[in-house]
């Protein structure tokens, strides 16, 4: 193989070059045994990530029940865990349904979080087709299936379940309240619903 130069590689606008050429010489003048001095950190953040990463398994089994797709989690347990072992629990259970944690930033995270403070029911897409989703003290993980038909006869009083957790329920009303309906409730005029 020939060696080349890109012209690129003495350029110190790209932080990949800023790092070589600049700060790491910088750090060497400061500590001569620089490359040591790291490799000894990440030896002990190692260590501190192996125990963290055993206390999150045991988190992990109990708050994390598993359903046919979805992952749901036990978040009244889950808040009592220290928040490093919470945020761990949280990206095994999105690597599992995912199989990577590329695409996932800290603000995913942070809206998964804050699922516990919204109304039931409440939905947030994920990265990788997942979503996340509040049910009550819980938040249930799932991918996101191809799209099939939800057609489905409905009859007045009928509760049928459509999928995993979306069931619906008719009932005839003759006063209603829009302004008092509740999330997840829909209100329609029979006199406007006409079937295919």
């Amino acid at each position: 193989l020939r060696f080349s130069i890109d012209d690129t590689n003495r350029d110190t606008k790209y932080r990949r070059n800023l790092m070589r050429h600049v700060i790491v010489p910088r750090l060497r003048a400061v500590n001569p045994r620089l490359h040591e001095a790291i490799r000894k950190a990440i030896e002990f953040l190692k260590t501190d990530d192996d125990y963290l990463e055993s206390r999150a398994a045991v988190a992990y089994r109990r708050t994390v029940e598993r359903s046919e797709n979805n992952l749901s989690l036990d978040m009244d347990k889950l808040i009592r865990y220290n928040k490093a072992l919470s945020y761990r629990v949280i990206r095994k259970a999105l690597n599992e349904l995912a199989g990577t944690l590329d695409g996932f930033e800290s603000k995913h995270f942070a809206l998964i979080f804050g699922l516990m403070s919204k109304e039931n029911g409440k939905l947030v897409n994920l990265p990788k087709g997942l979503w996340a989703q509040k049910d009550f003290d819980r938040v249930t993980f799932g991918s996101c299936r191809k799209a099939g038909s939800l057609y489905r006869k409905l009859n007045i009083k009928d509760d049928v379940l459509i999928r995993d957790s979306l069931k619906i329920q008719t009932r005839l009303v003759t006063d209603f309240d829009l302004t008092r309906r509740k999330p997840g409730v829909e209100v329609f005029d029979r006199a406007q619903v006409f079937p295919p």
